[in-house]
């Protein structure tokens, strides 16, 4: 007990960086955490998750576009000269290593594979006139291809589609042990609490941000599109059964922080 609440005392003097996993509510999350922290406090990337990772200076470069008094220099302490609590955006794990940042902790949500693919191809292509099995079949887009492994594992779109390996899933089991807080989508609200206690929320308000509408249940799909989509995501499904396993250990931890 004594040591769960140190770890989370130790959380929350550190920069949080969100791992936001398209169409897993992290929109709703970064909202609470603008409530929490405050606008300013809270910086986010805007650029399109499928173009590659930026490198280091592109993102200082834009860091210091946000926050015009942050100095010229990579100074370690940059973080205590600027009210910055939260880096938030579609990157995958690692950006720690391209920011003049000690003390920092990963938070992340994570969704039924699945559903996430179904969520998201509605959301961009829900109104066009191609399929989800075509899209899917033709490659379309990265984000159709164990994108969760592939954030958390910190290889991002490096990865050509398709290759996806055992060893991007054991890497990804392995950031989520050892770097994240995390939740589970269809579980928010016990998410949510695992969230204010290890980081020190208060008072939080749930808000709904960039909902799907009018976007099937999995059930509503056809078995063979259904199939199609856990072919080309088995190793995004493994990354969440684990994520689940582990998600009932935490919340046990988390009951002890009192």
């Amino acid at each position: 007990m004594e040591a769960t609440k140190k770890i989370a005392k130790d959380i929350q003097k550190k920069l949080i960086i969100f791992t936001h996993i398209p169409k897993t509510a992290g929109t709703s999350v970064r909202h609470i955490l603008m409530q929490q922290y405050g606008e300013n406090a809270v910086f986010m990337f805007y650029d399109d998750p499928t173009v590659t990772t930026k490198n280091a200076d592109e993102l200082l470069n834009e860091l210091r576009g946000y926050f015009r008094y942050l100095p010229a220099i990579n100074n370690q302490k940059f973080n205590s000269w600027v009210k910055l609590r939260v880096i938030s955006g579609h990157k995958p794990f690692g950006i720690h290593s391209l920011l003049p940042v000690n003390n920092f902790h990963y938070i992340t949500l994570l969704r039924e594979p699945i559903e996430r693919v179904i969520s998201f191809y509605y959301h961009i292509f829900g109104r066009t006139e191609h399929s989800l099995d075509y899209l899917i079949s033709c490659k379309q887009s990265i984000q159709f291809d164990n994108l969760q492994v592939r954030m958390l594992s910190g290889v991002g779109w490096k990865v050509p589609y398709g290759n996806c390996s055992s060893k991007m899933l054991e890497q990804a089991k392995y950031n989520l042990i050892h770097y994240y807080t995390f939740g589970i989508q269809d579980r928010f609200a016990e998410s949510l609490e695992i969230f204010s206690k290890y980081l020190g929320l208060s008072q939080v308000q749930i808000v709904a941000e960039n909902v799907g509408v009018n976007k099937p249940k999995s059930s509503c799909i056809d078995q063979e599109t259904l199939h199609l989509i856990a072919q080309q995501n088995l190793l995004d499904i493994e990354l969440y059964q684990f994520a689940k396993h582990l998600f009932k250990e935490r919340q046990i931890q988390c009951r002890s922080v009192d």
